[in-house]
């Protein structure tokens, strides 16, 4: 799949990593996408760029996108 092949190629391409983070956001988004028929912020875990844990907390009240990476945590 068009995953696995980012993935294998994340692993020693920056570019290919980024490309795989954007497309773990989108999906991200996708699946929370009955946001507006919830007034809960939607928390998503995702795999960063860099490798870190990302938490994607989605505002719904406030539409905004935070990113929390825990690289910069740790």
């Amino acid at each position: 799949s068009v995953t696995t092949e980012l993935a294998v190629a994340a692993s020693c391409d920056p570019w290919a990593a980024f490309l795989l983070g954007l497309l773990q956001v989108c999906f991200c988004l996708i699946s929370a996408g009955y946001w507006l028929l919830c007034s809960l912020p939607t928390m998503c875990l995702l795999l960063g760029p860099e490798g870190w844990l990302s938490f994607v907390l989605i505002d719904q009240a406030a539409f905004s996108l935070i990113i929390v990476d825990s690289g910069a945590l740790g």
